[in-house]
Order: structure tokens, then sequence, then C-alpha cells
């Protein structure tokens, strides 16, 4: 116990020892603005939301393989209820007649969300367990279409796509402050 005080008071007086002198005083940060060089500026934020975007889609993946092992009952059963979901709107492109009832993409939704209450209630032991995990999924799933266009793209095409945006933006921001 004393050798590992000694030590935390020797680093102590180390840390001590050097002064305040080494770092920037706070008054001289904010003294003068240093514009940024831009190519450099707009080369790291265009990396930055490729970089993001890539993680996204691995958090989503990353996210689901743990949900189905800690649930695989649940994770079956949500797999076919977004599979049921996804049925009509794919193989169901315009309303049809069963008998002399018109069947309309309404009444599919209100049909499949009756349908899904009422498996989620059945698998309610399951359902608040995973409730969490299944909100955070929808959100990054709506993340990841919103961005699956440059997340599926090469490096190079998000580079060009996003450095046109980011380039159309400044322009923007210039013709905007001018006026």
């Amino acid at each position: 116990m004393k050798s590992f005080m000694a030590e935390i008071m020797d680093l102590w007086r180390t840390v001590n020892g050097w002064g305040w002198a080494k770092f920037i005083p706070l008054s001289e940060c904010f003294e003068k603005f240093n514009m940024p060089d831009l190519p450099r500026l707009e080369d790291r934020v265009k990396n930055n939301f490729i970089y993001f975007r890539t993680n996204y889609l691995a958090l989503y993946v990353l996210l689901l393989v743990i949900a189905g092992f800690s649930a695989p009952i649940f994770s079956v059963v949500d797999f076919c209820l977004v599979f049921l979901w996804l049925i009509p709107f794919i193989w169901v492109p315009a309303p049809f007649y069963l008998g002399e009832f018109r069947v309309t993409p309404s009444v599919i939704v209100a049909a499949l969300t009756g349908f899904s209450v009422f498996v989620l209630l059945l698998f309610h032991n399951y359902f608040l367990h995973f409730i969490g995990l299944n909100v955070l999924f929808i959100l990054l799933m709506g993340l990841h279409l919103v961005f699956r266009n440059s997340s599926l793209m090469s490096r190079i095409h998000i580079g060009l796509n996003e450095k046109n945006k980011l380039k159309k933006y400044i322009d923007l921001c210039v013709c905007w402050n001018t006026l």
C-alpha cells in the first residue's frame, strides 16, 4: 500500500512539475480566429459522413444478431411479421376484389396492424423484453433507408456525391450572405 501511494505521489509531483506553461492560455485560444483550410475541412467532413453511414449499417446488423440470440422465438415471430408487412407492398401493387369487397392498401394495413397486435399480445412475455430493441431497430432501419443509397455505393462515388452536396451548400451559404 505504501509503494502504491508513493507511486501516486511521484506521479503527482511529475505532473505538477510540468507547470501550466505548456498549455495554451484560454484567452489566447479565443483571441483570434484562424480560418481553417477549406479543402481540408471539406475532405474531413466528407470522410466523417461516409464513415458514420457505414457504422449505422454495421450497428443495425450487430443489434439484429444480439436480439436474435437473446430471444430466438420472438426473433422468428418478428421476422415473420416484418415479412407479412412487406408482402402487400411487393406483390399487391393495386387494389383487388375479394368477393364483393374491394381490398385497398389501407385495408391491408389495418388488417396487418390488428394481426400484429394480436401476435405481439400472444407473445407478451417476449414483447416487453424486446420493445426497446425493436424501437432501436426501427430508428436504425429508418436511418439506413435514408442513407441506403450511399451505404451501398463505393467510397469513391460517395466522396464525389458528398463533395457535390457540400459544394452546393457552401455556394448557397455564400450567396445568402452576400444578399
